[in-house]
């Protein structure tokens, strides 16, 4: 049976690099900066000979808000409307791709796996006609599934699991087609092209259920395309994928909005406390410039009791250095190594605090670590046990059907010398003195004992079939 699975085409590009498995990490990940605003934005997979330009706002050298992020090699270029947060991408994007002459080449919309706050996220892409699309789903940066539906000439849909966390053709699972079909061969294909429907008379429509070596075609009344679609979508339902893709899909967005509305909220108090910390930037030099001696050193007390401690030495070092011979000069110089000192502890203090928080958060992502390990592992001593035990069923069969066929081997002996024995009979009940009788009974002895053989051999067969 043609059972070839023709999977959408995956190109690397860099926000998206941990989505499709075609990707090939060719840096490690890295900060890029526009080369005309010097703003940074967190690129996890870089290409080679790769730069970045960022149309939005930037809050501290990085990428903020929402904005168009684009990535140009000497082949492609990525175009990414989305929202950013501190440089990075806070979830949703909508992404089209271009070869090196401009063309469009692929058109993607979802969610960006590594910095979203979403445990599952979709990924929805888009064929460049307009008459199909693909819709990954990924739960903790895994995937999980794929739904995809064909409106061209083909008209095929799918949907499948891929348990593996690869989109591998021999690993799905649960799979749900609405394939091309030739009723005269049973030959199924999902995605043909013309070449293929032609050459295979791939002329009508079937659904497909099942996995890899054990699938089973659900003919559709009459083949035809509506009536199948029904079937499909009677089979989505029983096969637990009846809020596939667009219930899923909503679901997966009204999450986003909520945590996009946070991070919005939190944007704006961020954007707000910069405001304020400007202003009070603006007011502290002017005061440093205007204020006398007398009020400077009232400020920089004021400073130093809000713990202001840098602040305080501004003021003081501003009383130094404008009135050098003010009475108030010689009491700042004389602050000045105190302030510098609950200065320098502060700063220990503050930067014990962020190696603590690093320490924690690294041992975090450690303990995250060896739990992904540690279920890898189990993963691959399940995957194990159960391939030995599928290769002890398989021996099992194996030994049990060449005793089914001894036993069937020894009921055709048994089968021969009871003939025997009966064509011999039937022959002494005619001519009693021409039939040796002690052969006979030898005979119907020899028949009997093999008839039991075989029974026996039956019954043990039988008690050792897996």
């Amino acid at each position: 049976m043609n059972r070839r699975l023709v999977s959408a085409s995956r190109r690397a590009s860099p926000l998206l690099a941990l989505l499709f498995t075609a990707a090939v990490q060719a840096a490690p990940p890295a900060w890029f900066s526009d080369p005309t605003t010097q703003c940074r934005v967190w690129n996890p997979s870089p290409a080679v000979g790769e730069s970045v330009s960022w149309n939005g706002a930037c809050v501290e050298g990085k990428a903020q808000g929402d904005g168009t992020l684009t990535y140009s090699t000497a082949t492609s270029r990525s175009e990414y409307r989305m929202f950013m947060l501190d440089g990075h991408m806070a979830g949703r994007f909508e992404l089209r791709e271009f070869d090196a002459a401009g063309k469009l080449t692929s058109q993607k919309s979802g969610f960006e796996p590594g910095e979203a706050a979403l445990e599952e996220i979709y990924v929805k892409k888009l064929s460049l006609d307009g008459k199909g699309f693909s819709v990954d789903y990924r739960i903790n940066r895994k995937l999980q599934g794929t739904y995809r539906e064909n409106l061209s000439d083909n008209r095929e849909r799918a949907v499948y699991l891929t348990p593996s966390g690869s989109d591998d053709a021999d690993k799905r699972s649960k799979a749900v087609f609405l394939a091309r079909y030739n009723p005269a061969t049973k030959n199924w294909s999902s995605w043909p092209n013309q070449a293929q429907r032609d050459k295979d008379s791939l002329t009508d429509y079937v659904v497909v259920t099942g996995s890899p070596g054990a699938w089973i075609t659900i003919p559709c009344d009459g083949n035809s395309y509506e009536a199948c679609v029904r079937v499909f979508e009677a089979q989505l339902a029983a096969n637990g994928y009846a809020d596939w893709p667009a219930a899923r899909m909503q679901r997966i967005d009204a999450t986003w909005l909520q945590v996009e509305v946070q991070a919005r909220e939190q944007e704006k108090r961020r954007q707000e406390l910069a405001r304020e910390e400007e202003r009070r930037k603006r007011e502290h030099q002017a005061n440093l410039e205007k204020l006398s001696a007398e009020k400077l050193f009232t400020y920089a007390s004021k400073l130093e009791q809000n713990q202001d401690y840098a602040g305080a030495l501004d003021a003081q070092r501003a009383i130094i250095e404008r009135f050098p011979n003010h009475k108030f000069a010689s009491l700042a110089i004389a602050r000045l190594p105190v302030l510098q000192d609950k200065l320098d502890r502060r700063n220990a203090e503050l930067a014990a605090d962020r190696a603590n928080a690093e320490r924690e958060t690294r041992a975090a992502a450690d303990k995250v670590q060896r739990e992904e390990q540690r279920q890898a592992q189990a993963k691959a001593e399940q995957d194990r046990q159960q391939a030995a035990q599928a290769q002890m069923r398989a021996q099992m069969q194996a030994a049990y059907e060449q005793c089914r066929s001894q036993a069937d081997e020894c009921n055709k002996s048994c089968a021969l010398d009871g003939g025997a024995a009966l064509v011999a009979g039937i022959a002494g009940l005619a001519s009693p003195k021409s039939v040796n009788m002690d052969g006979l009974n030898q005979l119907n002895a020899r028949a009997q004992n093999s008839c039991s053989r075989c029974e026996a051999m039956a019954r043990t067969c039988e008690a050792s079939k897996p």
